[in-house]
């Protein structure tokens, strides 16, 4: 599970004996059609846009991923919905984008001795307003509202910093895509082409980041990852016997330990947060995204349950299981997302 290695790239996809596709060989078109490291920003930025389309269903509020957003659209260019995969009932996605500033005001720059010039950008960024929130569109829809723009105000409209104000929510969907299909696009930079101070300065990068969870949907307790990143848990013993397992190959155990605490710990009212993504996030972020293939990991997940007793079965719930066919298809035509 955390050895990295990938199939051939030059290998084709693996038949099933029925005909059908093996699911895990889509883990290695992934690898093919976007390379790890890709349009990675080399100099320092000004501007940061982190972009999150996880949203909670507004019937069940259980926390939607994006690729379970994707598996839920109808193929209609004028329908906002997704179906939530635990209630089956329709909700509308949102993306929820903060926007991070590096810039030094005036009375913050200094001299760098060592560089002998001018120190303009922060090492720790102010966050810019609060955080903007737009409906998540399907593809479809967009490409109507898009089309809809331009044929009124023509393609000029798009090269202007007023269309940041004007149309937001296809603004915002249209920095969504780009990134997730790995396509560069002066968009971004719209954010810099209306400021005063950028004759003055030296650097008009703006970057895009698009993560898979929003730490603002866990108001009332926070992910074991999150935990971790923060450096916020009183105790780790968990944690670490999570990650010893993963090392392992070993899910069952991590399954049946978080599943135990959560029960102890969760109020009634207080929704539920997936073990599965609970056990994946953590993995990724103490031993490293690159260090865990993930197909073998879902398989791992997979198998694991089937090996629960009916006793530790009663301790999970919908939201525990593996990720749907359908939202495995999602997730590997897009751009991995950070986490």
């Amino acid at each position: 599970m955390t050895d990295g290695s990938l199939q051939d790239k030059n290998e084709p996809l693996k038949i099933t004996g029925d005909g059908n596709l093996d699911p895990y060989a889509l883990y290695d078109l992934a690898e093919c059609l976007y390379p790890k490291g890709s349009r990675e920003l080399e100099e320092r930025i000004a501007i940061e846009l982190i972009l999150s389309s996880a949203s909670r269903c507004h019937h069940c509020a259980t926390i939607l991923y994006d690729e379970e957003i994707m598996a839920g659209w109808q193929p209609e260019d004028s329908n906002l919905n997704t179906v939530c995969q635990y209630c089956d009932k329709a909700t509308v996605p949102l993306l929820t984008i903060t926007i991070l500033d590096y810039r030094c005001e005036e009375n913050e720059k200094k001299s760098d001795p060592l560089m002998g010039a001018l120190v303009e950008l922060l090492d720790k960024p102010r966050e810019l307003l609060e955080p903007i929130t737009v409906p998540y569109l399907n593809p479809l829809v967009l490409r109507k509202e898009l089309e809809s723009v331009l044929s009124q105000e023509g393609d000029a409209c798009l090269i202007k910093h007023k269309f940041i104000e004007e149309h937001p929510i296809v603004y915002w969907n249209l920095i969504w895509y780009f990134e997730r299909i790995n396509l560069t696009s002066h968009l971004p930079d719209l954010w810099l082409s209306n400021d005063k101070k950028k004759e003055h300065i030296n650097y008009n990068a703006v970057g895009v980041k698009t993560m898979w969870d929003n730490e603002r949907l866990h108001m009332d307790r926070l992910p074991m990852y999150l935990q971790w990143k923060l450096n916020i848990a009183d105790d780790k013993t968990l944690m670490q016997s999570v990650i010893t397992n993963v090392r392992r190959n070993d899910l069952a155990e991590p399954i049946k330990r978080v599943a135990l605490e959560r029960s102890k710990n969760q109020s009634s009212n207080q929704p539920l947060f997936s073990i599965y993504r609970d056990i994946l996030f953590l993995a990724f972020t103490v031993l490293g995204r690159g260090n865990i293939d993930q197909s073998v990991f879902d398989r791992e997940y997979t198998l694991a349950l089937e090996k629960l007793t009916e006793k530790e079965e009663k301790l999970l719930c919908k939201i525990d299981a593996p990720p749907s066919m359908m939202s495995v298809f999602c997730r590997h035509y897009f751009k991995q997302l950070n986490v």
